[in-house]
């Protein structure tokens, strides 16, 4: 507010707070309006929307088996992410076994998160890199806590939390493209990420 006051021009503001995939696209709509963007805003939300049916579409179809799937966007203590996740999680084919639809992220422990016995876990440390998120684990006990789900079978993917998960953009559809991909690679056989080098730790020891 102080900030505001100081401008020399009178500033009108805008509140985003989407909580669901969905939601982001309508900040997209609304800052259109504000911005007399319309049919831009328009033309970008289309084409994303298509690239979500088409995921969609091809996990309706094709996929089988629907993995048991928790993200956490920190480690030590365990967050759980909420938000958009439930969406992501969905629409790649995973089963939300946490239930985090339209919820703020909240603390577990890993004892709640080896009972419900995760096929597939990922990890989107909130801010960070794929090898700064490395550095976190190592640093503390969730290392532990990996190497026991992966004994247990569990697949665990290292993933940018900073450029493609944590943030309510429109990044986030690729960020569902990559989860897909990681998911179900024979059926969703690519994935389009834009300005990221290594959106994905591949080798890791929870590999």
């Amino acid at each position: 507010e102080k900030a505001i006051c100081e401008m020399p021009k009178k500033a009108q503001i805008v509140n985003l707070e989407p909580f669901t995939l969905s939601e982001v696209l309508d900040t997209l709509t609304a800052l259109g309006e504000v911005t007399d963007s319309v049919a831009s805003a328009a033309t970008i939300r289309s084409h994303n929307e298509q690239r979500i049916q088409k995921v969609y579409q091809r996990t309706e179809e094709e996929v089988v088996h629907r993995p048991k799937t928790i993200v956490l966007d920190w480690v030590d203590p365990p967050f759980v992410s909420g938000h958009w996740m439930h969406d992501l999680i969905t629409l790649s084919g995973g089963i939300d076994i946490m239930g985090t639809p339209k919820t703020p992220s909240w603390t577990a422990n890993w004892d709640e998160i080896h009972a419900l016995e995760p096929e597939v876990f990922f990890i989107a440390c909130c801010g960070f890199g794929t090898e700064r998120t490395l550095k976190e684990i190592s640093s503390c006990g969730a290392g532990v806590e990996l190497g026991k789900l992966k004994e247990a079978g569990c697949a665990i993917h290292i993933v940018e939390g900073n450029a493609l998960f944590s943030r309510p953009s429109l990044r986030l559809v690729d960020s569902l493209e990559l989860m897909a991909h990681l998911m179900h690679p024979d059926v969703h056989k690519s994935f389009h990420v834009r300005g990221v080098t290594d959106p994905i730790l591949t080798e890791h020891p929870w590999t």
